[in-house]
């Protein structure tokens, strides 16, 4: 019978399997590691993934497999990136340099692609960088660029919608910086360009691509006098008014009628959500929450708030304007049947809507 050396308990006929299990988890590890393992990846079920209506009909599909690839590899959604393409060549249909000196395919300035410790980099960036160095993955490296060679080629250019896509999911997933997924987005968008304008513009176009929130982004027909909309359009029915009822306060007014369900609701005029979730509260066994409710803030002292939705509104952090979809009419929390329980708040205290919207209704 052969003999096998043992050194301890261990055989050596164990050593090469014991070899090879460790090289699998060390190329594993190092897989997590490059492919993107990045804290501000988005989590789970957060955005959709899935392209909205608006994004089928606008993304072209060419650019799909680069979007996906850099978002993944960067931990970027992918469709941000689609909506900075659009917003910076309009999907590079015009790469002509900017009057700031920003060039290609996603609109880089040069140092910010080669690196800001290029010696002639200075002022908005640029630079003046030659084409040879411009390009060089060992020079990009040298100087702490974000340019990336996406394509393989040996070459990382600005111009090449690959390569541009994996330099800008780079620089977006840099500036990630805040405690919500909404901050890190506009964070990063503000980085790319330091304006807030451009920051609602892609945001707003981030939100309609991203299925689920496309329903939000846009306006229906509703009277609208002096800056303020009616909240539901589909009806100016009120079923109930602010004061007692069934033996409390009733703190707002409820609006329904017959097909209301599902209905859109608008915003009373522009804002910025401030809560966008379930209201939980029972009382003698039962349900009284808001259910699915929205509360806008609009500055000087007024906020409101719609409840009862079918499901959750438009996400915390986003800009509405006047007569904006933020919502659809229903039935959840501790309600009866679909209305909009609407309330106003002046300094933090609830008041009856119905003079700030009587002139809506005549």
């Amino acid at each position: 019978m052969k003999k096998m050396l043992v050194i301890g308990s261990l055989s050596i006929g164990l050593i090469p399997v014991l070899i090879v299990c460790c090289v699998v988890f060390v190329l594993l590890m190092v897989a997590v590691i490059v492919g993107g393992n990045n804290e501000n990846a988005f989590p789970s079920g957060s955005f959709s993934t899935d392209m909205s209506v608006i994004a089928e009909n606008e993304i072209p599909a060419e650019f799909i497999p680069f979007y996906q690839e850099a978002g993944e590899k960067y931990g970027i959604h992918w469709l941000l990136l689609a909506s900075i393409h659009r917003q910076e060549t309009n999907f590079s249909q015009n790469k002509t340099v900017s009057s700031a000196g920003a060039i290609g395919a996603m609109q880089f300035m040069d140092c910010t692609f080669v690196g800001w410790s290029y010696p002639t980099c200075n002022g908005l960036g640029n630079g003046g960088i030659p084409k040879d160095i411009l390009m060089s993955p060992a020079q990009i490296s040298k100087y702490g660029g974000y340019g990336v060679d996406g394509n393989g080629d040996g070459k990382a250019d600005p111009w090449n919608e690959e390569d541009a896509i994996h330099s800008a999911a780079k620089y977006l997933s840099a500036n990630m910086k805040g405690s919500t997924e909404i901050d890190k987005i506009q964070a990063a968008i503000f980085a790319y360009n330091h304006s807030s304008q451009y920051v609602n513009e892609v945001y707003d176009r981030f939100i309609g691509y991203t299925d689920g929130w496309e329903e939000f982004d846009g306006s229906v027909a509703t009277t609208i006098r002096n800056g303020k909309a009616w909240p539901v359009p589909y009806t100016k029915q009120i079923t109930s008014h602010f004061g007692p009822r069934w033996g409390r306060e009733h703190k707002g007014i409820d609006i329904a009628v017959n097909g209301v369900e599902g209905q859109p609701i608008v915003a009373f005029t522009e804002g910025v959500i401030t809560r966008s979730e379930y209201n939980l509260i029972y009382s003698d066994g039962k349900e009284v929450g808001w259910g699915w409710y929205v509360r806008i803030n609009h500055g000087d002292g007024l906020e409101t708030l719609y409840a009862h939705m079918n499901k959750q509104g438009v996400p915390v952090g986003k800009k509405v304007k006047t007569g904006e979809v933020i919502g659809y009419v229903g039935s959840t929390g501790g309600s009866t049947g679909p209305h909009l329980h609407l309330e106003f708040w002046i300094n933090g205290v609830q008041k009856n809507p119905i003079p700030y919207v009587q002139d809506l209704l005549n």
